[in-house]
């Protein structure tokens, strides 16, 4: 009997501590907005939601707790400061323009469940949305990431729509960034138009310790270019932006780019950039954080531990287990 009692008694702590872990695990990726701002545990989106501003719709993402292993990123920038250096520009039947300078289409909204900043705008015959979203990325569980989307809603007779998405990494203070793919650097400007990395990854030139991430799979349509180069270059050329790889970078931006292709309504170009986390994984007895998709964030590591002896114990109970201007 006494025995049995023992079972039943780690079964109901097994129970309750996965259910606590549970609780912290769903907390972490809850949105709140506050103004022109939205954020949940890791990271905070702000939205340029003044139509008289001429960086209009434009956004700018920093870490609040950013990867929860890490105390050293906690506030810092992921991208530039002010709204103006992130810029995403369309080649529609010919003709360029920028997001943000169209004709609106409903009114741009945070929405807190959806975890979501969504806006419309009208290009000619086109229409496209704008979809900001907290989403997983890298690993199961967390939404540490911007989902950065943009939809075709309308085309017209007939539309060829391309894309350009301009992301200005800062890094804390670092304006120039350190750029890394598949654990190479890139110094220099460079571009990638076969065999697109999955990821890329922005650092603190003198520190390690404050990093974001880009990927670029697991989307509906694979972009056609990933440049790395210079901001002032990508972001006054727009589209005729090209590399040149004898130029240092030293104001690092990235350009994600799908050329025109002939599109429908619901025709989508999607990236993503943020964090990357790691999740706490059981080994044995114990959690140790490692670079996984299968589990709870470190929040509730000590919870998630207690929950795995105890079911362990259950089983078999002798064993243990803007200043700037434009």
């Amino acid at each position: 009997m006494g025995g049995k009692r023992l079972i039943y008694l780690f079964s109901l702590i097994s129970v309750g501590c996965a259910a606590a872990s549970a609780t912290v695990y769903a907390a972490t990726n809850n949105a709140s907005v506050h103004g022109y701002d939205m954020e949940n545990s890791y990271i905070r989106l702000s939205v340029e939601q003044d139509k008289r501003q001429s960086e209009y719709l434009r956004y700018k993402l920093k870490a609040v707790e950013g990867q929860l292993n890490n105390n050293e990123d906690d506030n810092k920038d992921l991208t530039y400061k002010y709204f103006y250096s992130g810029i995403t520009s369309f080649r529609i039947n010919g003709t360029d323009y920028v997001y943000g300078r169209g004709e609106d289409v409903g009114t741009p909204s945070f929405n807190a469940d959806e975890k979501s900043h969504t806006s419309a705008q009208r290009f000619g015959d086109v229409v496209i949305e704008q979809k900001l979203t907290f989403s997983e990325g890298f690993t199961k569980g967390f939404d540490d990431m911007l989902k950065i989307s943009y939809k075709v809603l309308e085309t017209g007779e007939s539309a060829y729509v391309g894309t350009d998405i301009v992301i200005d990494p800062m890094i804390d203070t670092d304006d120039r960034a350190k750029f890394t793919v598949s654990g190479a650097e890139v110094g220099k400007e460079a571009f990638f138009s076969q065999n697109i990395p999955a990821e890329w990854k922005a650092e603190m030139r003198q520190s390690s310790s404050v990093s974001a991430y880009g990927k670029t799979n697991g989307v509906p349509h694979a972009p056609d270019t990933l440049y790395f180069g210079n901001w002032n270059k990508m972001y006054d050329e727009l589209w005729d932006y090209s590399s040149d790889i004898n130029s240092d970078i030293n104001d690092g931006a990235v350009s994600v780019k799908w050329e025109p292709v002939k599109v429908e309504a619901g025709y989508e170009f999607t990236t993503y950039y943020g964090i990357k986390n790691y999740a706490a994984a059981a080994d044995g007895n114990n959690v140790k954080l490692v670079d996984t998709s299968d589990s709870f964030p470190k929040a509730s590591a000590a919870l998630f531990a207690v929950a795995l002896a105890a079911a362990a114990a259950s089983v078999i109970t002798y064993r243990k287990e803007k200043a700037d201007e434009e």
